[in-house]
C-alpha cells in the first residue's frame, strides 16, 4: 500500500475524506452518474457505500437534489434511507423541498415534508422566500396550506409581504395561520408599525385581519413605548383617530396596565377628547385604580389638565373629590401643586375635606399652599395672582 493510502486509512483517520481518498471519491462519482441516469438498482446496491451528502463537482448539487430534480420519488424515498441534509442547496439557495415545491412535484414534497426538520422545512432562499412563498407564486394554495399545516413558519414569508406592501398575500397568509404579531427586525408589530407610519387604512386592515390590539410586546426600540397597548400609544402621540378604531376593535381590553398600572382610562383623560373616556365607561374600564405612585384617576385628569374629564368623573361620583392616593395627598394638594385655578374651582364645588394631612410632612392643602407662595421669586406676579385666587377659594370654602 502506497505511504498515501497508509495515511488515509491509518488508525488516525478511520474515516478518511471522500474528496482525498480516490477509491472513495470515484465510488461517489459513479454513484452521481447512476442517481442521474435514474438507475435505481445501482443506486440501492452501492448506497451503504457512498457519502450520501456528496456533492456533483459538475452541478454542485447534492445526489438528493439531483434525485428531486429528476421528479423520481422512489429514488428520493431510497436516499432517504441514508439520513441525508435536507437543507442542501443549489444556485438560488433552494432546498430539495424548495425545488419540489417550485416544480410542484407533490409525492416528492410529501416524502420530504414527512422526513423533515425544522431548519429544512422552514428555510429561506437567498431572495428570502420560504417553501410557502414558492408554492403561492406558482399558485399551488393546498401546497402551502399542507407545508403550514405541517410546520412551516410562516414569520419570513409574512414579513417578506408586509415589505412589499402585498396585501392579498398578508390577507392568505392571516387566514392560514400566521402570527399577526410578529415583530420586525426594529421590533415593531404590524399593527404598530401601520401606526407609526401613520397610515391608518394599514392600521385598519391589521385590525379587521385580526391582530392584537392589545398587544404590548411589538413597540419597538424605545424605551418609552415598552409595556405600553397600541392604544397608550395612540395617545402618547396625540392620534385620536387611531384611539378611535382600536376602542371599537374586536377584543380590546380597557383594563390592560401600562409599567406604572395605568389602564386605558388614564391614559384617555391625557386625550383633549372627552368622549374617549365616556367610551371606554362602557366598556366596563375600571376607574377606582391607582397607579404605582399611588394617584387616582381623577389626579391623573388633574395633571394633564383635562377639565372636561375632572368633571364628568366628579359628577358621575367614579373618583371622590377628597380620594387620596398613598402618602395621603389629595386631588386638591395635585390642584395646588399645578397652581391650576381652574382645577380648585371644579373641585370646590364638593365638600372638600380641608384638614386632611399628608402623611410625611403633615401638611394640609391650605399648608401647602402657603408653603408654595412662600417660595415664589418675589417677581413672579402672575403666580401670586393665581396662588391669590386659589387662595380666595378656600377661604371661602372654609367659612361657608
Amino acid at each position: 500500500m502506497s505511504s498515501l493510502k497508509k495515511k488515509i486509512f491509518s488508525k488516525e483517520n478511520p474515516h478518511p475524506n471522500p474528496t482525498t481518498d480516490p477509491q472513495r471519491r470515484l465510488r461517489n462519482l459513479r454513484f452521481v452518474e447512476y442517481v442521474k441516469s435514474g438507475d435505481l438498482s445501482r443506486v440501492s446496491k452501492e448506497l451503504p457505500f457512498i457519502d450520501i451528502d456528496f456533492v456533483d463537482p459538475d452541478t454542485s448539487r447534492s445526489v438528493l437534489t439531483l434525485a428531486v430534480e429528476a421528479n423520481h420519488p422512489e429514488m428520493v424515498s431510497t436516499l432517504l434511507t441514508r439520513k441525508p441534509k435536507l437543507n442542501c442547496t443549489n444556485g438560488k439557495g433552494n432546498t430539495p423541498l424548495m425545488i419540489a415545491v417550485e416544480l410542484n412535484y407533490q409525492k416528492i414534497i410529501k416524502l420530504l415534508v414527512e422526513t423533515h426538520n425544522d431548519n429544512c422545512i422552514s428555510h429561506s432562499n437567498r431572495e428570502g422566500k420560504t417553501a410557502i412563498d414558492l408554492a403561492l407564486d406558482v399558485g399551488k394554495d393546498k401546497v402551502a396550506m399542507y407545508l403550514i399545516d405541517k410546520g412551516c413558519d410562516t414569520r419570513s414569508s409574512l414579513l417578506a409581504a408586509i415589505e412589499k406592501n402585498d396585501w392579498p398575500r398578508i390577507e392568505w397568509l392571516a387566514k392560514n395561520k400566521a402570527d399577526l404579531n410578529i415583530v420586525d427586525p426594529y421590533r415593531y408589530s404590524p399593527l404598530v408599525s401601520a401606526f407609526m407610519d401613520e397610515n391608518l387604512d394599514a392600521f385598519s386592515r391589521w385590525i379587521a385581519l385580526g391582530a392584537n390590539v392589545n398587544f404590548q410586546g411589538g413597540n419597538g426600540r424605545d424605551h418609552s413605548h415598552e409595556h405600553k397597548t397600541p392604544f397608550m400609544l395612540s395617545i402618547m402621540y396625540g392620534k385620536n383617530s387611531f384611539s378611535e378604531k382600536l376602542i371599537d376593535a374586536p377584543g380590546f381590553d380597557p383594563n390592560i396596565q401600562d409599567e406604572e398600572g395605568a389602564n386605558a382610562a388614564f391614559w384617555a383623560v391625557r386625550s383633549e377628547d372627552s368622549a374617549l373616556l365616556k367610551k371606554l365607561l362602557s366598556l366596563k374600564v375600571k376607574m377606582d385604580l391607582f397607579k404605582s405612585n399611588g394617584a387616582s384617576i381623577l389626579m391623573e385628569a388633574i395633571i394633564h389638565n383635562n377639565f372636561d374629564a375632572m368633571k364628568y368623573i366628579l359628577e358621575k361620583g367614579l373618583v371622590g373629590a377628597n380620594s387620596a392616593d398613598r402618602n395621603n395627598v389629595t386631588p386638591l394638594m395635585y390642584a395646588i401643586q399645578k397652581a391650576s385655578v381652574n382645577a380648585v374651582e371644579i373641585l370646590a364645588n364638593y365638600p372638600l375635606d380641608l384638614n386632611a394631612q399628608t402623611k410625611k410632612q403633615k401638611i394640609t392643602a391650605l399648608g401647602l399652599l402657603r408653603s408654595k407662595v412662600a417660595a415664589l421669586p418675589p417677581d413672579d406676579a402672575e403666580m401670586r395672582a393665581r396662588y391669590k385666587v386659589i387662595y380666595d377659594l378656600l377661604d371661602f370654602k372654609k367659612s361657608a
